[in-house]
């Protein structure tokens, strides 16, 4: 069986999700394999389209496709998100028709959002999706692991041959372009020294994109400062070499580190601007957003209130909506909010506009933020974990932790453990379960109590 597999791993053969792909090959016989690697190339794949169409034709022709990627940054890596824009544009609405799957490694850090991506897209080109596989980064050394991989290689080969049908894909996404007119707009002077921070990746004909910044802009009392993505010098997405691990100085020498330090680590508040693109940003969104991983799992950006200004289906696309939240959620920033053209009315729009300048002022006179959702306090403990664990490594992270008890274990606690011991031997007692169970009720009010009668 014909099987395409796509290298989306900016490690290219050195990629550690490729090797999951190749024990598949290594036990199954029957899948016979093309590669492609698309990342690490991606400049010449921009500049050569003959030799994107050898990939889109040796795609068309297999029986499966498999996607294979590390998660980077709640999604896929830049350099694969670039891979599929020029993917859509070269097929132009042909489908390649065709199963596909997905096969990625992480530390289980918003990989679902990678995959929800990923099973659209795909849907997109015309291909049937397979529910992909979503791997720890060390799952292949253990048996269950090993155990877990070939049962859906087998899975996903079945499915290819047409034994078994293929799951339903996502909807197509239902958008009609229109044009966003703002009637004028009042002129807010700033007060005081605030500064704001917009970062976008407007093209000149993403028209309503700029006229909801410029509405933005002329509604917020602070001062703007426009961080256009696409005259950024940015040489490239991220590496995944783990360089910056230890320091937190990235291995590139252009514009990212100095426009990062000097802009976003002052600004007051940061609103961030992007068009829809293919169920997404673009791939430039895509490559700034890798590219604080040279900060690595700090929240370097925690406090600031931030924000977004979308044009295009964003309530149509549930991973990036989970996406933005989550990013929001995991730096600690308070929320700003999202607005979106999608009201399709112009006095609508820049109502909400306005309202978010309006929040801006709110939100750095008086700073407030709501409580961690799981999407943030299970991501905070994901990274926590993982930098444990790797301390020898990600040396910036652990001494940061460290410095800010962003450890916080259980086991350390030990007066809790204490109290826990205590209670587990009442509780564990039959006759005096009940009684203990009562107190302890009782007893955890008394703190809260406490809060309302002293202030």
């Amino acid at each position: 069986m014909n099987i395409v597999v796509i290298n989306g791993s900016p490690n290219g053969d050195s990629s550690l999700t490729l090797r999951y792909v190749d024990y598949l090959r290594k036990h199954l016989p029957d899948m016979q394999t093309q590669l492609f690697e698309v990342a690490r190339p991606i400049r010449r794949l921009e500049s050569r389209p003959y030799e994107l169409a050898k990939i889109a034709d040796a795609m068309a022709a297999a029986d499966g496709v498999i996607w294979s990627f590390p998660v980077y940054t709640f999604l896929i890596p830049g350099q694969l998100k670039r891979f599929i824009e020029l993917l859509l544009a070269h097929q132009g609405g042909r489908p390649l028709a065709g199963v596909c799957t997905a096969i990625s490694t992480s530390a289980h850090f918003f990989d679902h959002t990678a995959h929800q991506y990923m099973e659209a897209v795909s849907a997109d080109l015309g291909m049937q999706v397979v529910r992909g596989y979503s791997a720890g980064m060390h799952d292949l050394l253990h048996e269950r692991g090993q155990r877990g991989l070939l049962g859906f290689g087998r899975h996903f080969l079945r499915r290819a041959a047409g034994e078994t049908p293929a799951e339903a894909g996502p909807a197509p996404v239902a958008w009609k372009p229109w044009r966003y007119r703002p009637k004028a707009v009042e002129d807010r002077p700033a007060v005081g020294s605030h500064r704001v921070v917009l970062i976008h990746d407007a093209r000149p004909e993403d028209h309503n994109l700029h006229a909801m910044m410029d509405v933005f802009e002329r509604s917020v009392r602070c001062q703007v400062q426009r961080l256009n993505l696409h005259e950024l010098n940015i040489k490239g997405g991220c590496l995944g070499c783990l360089q910056c691990a230890a320091d937190g100085v990235c291995v590139y020498r252009d514009e990212f580190a100095d426009s990062f330090q000097r802009l976003l680590m002052p600004a007051d508040a940061i609103v961030n601007a992007g068009a829809v693109h293919d169920r997404y940003l673009s791939a430039r969104w895509k490559t700034w957003l890798d590219r604080n991983f040279c900060n690595g799992h700090r929240p370097v950006l925690a406090g600031k209130p931030a924000g977004w200004l979308v044009s295009g289906p964003l309530q149509q696309l549930p991973h990036l909506q989970e996406v933005m939240e989550g990013l929001l959620e995991y730096q600690e920033n308070p929320r700003l909010g999202v607005v979106t053209d999608e009201p399709r009315s112009s006095a609508a729009v820049t109502r909400r506009i306005v309202a978010m300048a309006d929040e801006v002022q709110r939100q750095l006179d008086d700073p407030w933020v709501r409580p961690a959702t799981f999407l943030g306090v299970g991501g905070q403990k994901v990274f926590r974990d993982l930098v444990y664990g790797t301390k020898g490594l990600f040396v910036a992270d652990h001494q940061y932790y460290l410095d800010t008890n962003f450890y916080r274990y259980p086991n350390q606690r030990w007066v809790k453990r204490a109290i826990n011991f205590a209670i587990g031997s009442g509780v564990r007692f039959k006759p005096t379960r009940k009684g203990m169970i009562r107190r302890v009720m009782k007893l955890r009010l008394e703190p809260f109590d406490k809060v309302l009668r002293d202030q």
